[in-house]
């Protein structure tokens, strides 16, 4: 999937999402992600995972490899850094997908 053709799902969708390569970078978000950490959806793309969350790289990157290998959604737990410093914690769920 590319970055456009997932803003062009996501964009309708009131959920916060991500478009995430297997190692962390941000490919795309909608706006819900950008509003909730504060930024704005530029400020975003092509940064790293890692940048916005409190958990270790370490364990955002098994959690990324066990997306990456499944088909089916993998849920989990990440906490964000809003931009203000405040954190939130989000349920997360992912997985590979072709097209």
């Amino acid at each position: 999937m590319t970055p456009e053709q997932f803003l062009e799902f996501a964009r309708v969708l009131p959920e916060p999402l991500l478009l995430v390569s297997g190692e962390g970078q941000l490919l795309a978000t909608n706006k819900p992600v950008a509003d909730m950490l504060g930024l704005r959806r530029q400020e975003l793309r092509g940064k790293m995972l890692f940048e916005f969350v409190t958990e270790s790289a370490n364990g955002v990157v098994k959690y990324l490899q066990a997306c990456s290998s499944s088909r089916t959604m993998v849920i989990g737990s990440l906490t964000l850094r809003k931009n203000d410093g405040q954190t939130l914690i989000c349920r997360s769920q992912g997985a590979v997908f072709h097209h």
